[in-house]
């Protein structure tokens, strides 16, 4: 089986679009998809039987406005209620954009099946949703800090929780869990598809630049925090893979080395992602032949 596996990336995460284009041009179907933070909701909306483009039409609705923090509400809320939020940012306008497509959607009701991972801070794991009939090992799992969750959600909730950047977004609870985004435990879940059952992995790996050029000036608390999990995230990104049996694999590195892109280069990221895939196209097509 092939595990093709969604990394996140956050708006990078739309060069994944342009890839998915570029396999369906190769005629290269995977059997399942991973799919984590935004590459969580790339996979949700192709499985539910989203062309590319028209993932792409959604992505370009996408208004930088909608991710912007209402500092002055906020601490204004700060200092009425003398606490800390939960979380900075409400996204209720991408929300709009996504849910009707995914809410009330089961896993076992997608046209392709997909898994969505989590992470679970109560339990310190890895948590991943999917279809019934594809297996998990349960026992590698164990080994690897990752389990399926028995617990039925819908598409939309597994999607809200592998997004919730923590600080950023609310998380999510469930039963005794509280779910933040899938990146902090396992940006790129090659191990997940495994564990799933995949004897060939296509990987999209939205990754970040090998070195960080610090400003000249003072680094604020924000930055430093971000570059952090930069580090923890890229080496849980390359330590968790090597925890289970390798697979064949063809990775589709997307470097982010052009700077923060903003919603108006979700086309420009779209081709990029395509033209990466492109690239690949002849160990692409020798994995799967």
């Amino acid at each position: 089986m092939t595990g093709l596996v969604l990394s996140g990336g956050g708006l990078w995460a739309a060069a994944q679009i342009g890839v998915l284009r570029a396999l369906e041009e190769m005629g290269i179907e995977a059997d399942f998809i991973v799919g984590t933070s935004a590459g969580a909701v790339v996979g949700a909306l192709y499985a539910c039987g989203l062309a590319p483009d028209a993932i792409g039409e959604l992505a370009c609705q996408i208004d930088a406005h909608w991710f912007r923090v209402p500092w002055t509400q906020l601490l204004w809320n700060i200092l009425r209620t003398r606490r800390l939020p939960t979380h900075v940012m409400a996204v209720d306008q991408f929300s709009g954009l996504v849910e009707p497509w995914l809410r009330n959607r089961s896993f076992d009701s997608a046209v392709r099946p997909v898994l969505i991972t989590a992470t679970d801070l109560v339990h310190r794991q890895v948590v991943a949703w999917g279809p019934p009939d594809i297996r998990f090992d349960e026992v590698l799992g164990a080994h690897t800090g990752t389990i399926r969750v028995a617990q039925e959600v819908d598409l939309w909730t597994a999607v809200r929780a592998s997004t919730a950047f923590p600080g950023l977004f609310a998380p999510v609870r469930l039963a005794d869990r509280i779910l933040v985004d899938g990146g902090v435990g396992d940006d790129f879940p090659v191990d997940v598809a495994i564990l799933a059952g995949a004897d060939r992995i296509i990987g999209v790996w939205i990754d970040e630049p090998l070195t960080w050029q610090p400003p000249s000036r003072d680094i604020h608390a924000a930055s430093l925090l971000y570059q952090s999990l930069a580090v923890m995230i890229r080496q849980l990104s390359t330590v968790r893979p090597a925890m289970v049996p390798a697979r064949p694999q063809v990775t589709i590195r997307i470097p982010m080395d052009a700077g923060r892109p903003t919603a108006r280069d979700i086309p420009r990221l779209i081709d990029t992602g395509y033209r990466c895939a492109l690239e690949r196209r002849s160990a692409l097509q020798a994995l799967v032949a």
